[in-house]
């Protein structure tokens, strides 16, 4: 904004015409922004999590068939 668009009194700001208009339109515009990178790092983070746990399973449920398919396979006492 300018120095021409306003003018400071005592207690107020004086605004020439349009001016609130374009101010409001500059804080929606950084309203928004901040908005958008909020639920980025929300989501990322959320996102991070799901993935970590869904690793985490896979890798457990991968290690329970292992060992369960290989215990037939171990020597016995019992076979000649």
């Amino acid at each position: 904004m300018r120095a021409q668009g306003y003018q400071l009194g005592q207690t107020k700001v004086f605004l020439r015409a349009g001016q609130m208009a374009s101010l409001d339109k500059l804080r929606t515009e950084l309203m928004n922004r901040s908005a958008i990178t909020i639920q980025r790092h929300v989501q990322g983070f959320i996102k991070r999590r799901q993935y970590a746990r869904t690793r985490r399973a896979a890798i457990t449920l991968q290690v329970r068939c292992v060992r369960s398919a290989c215990s037939p396979c171990r020597p016995s006492s019992e076979q000649p």
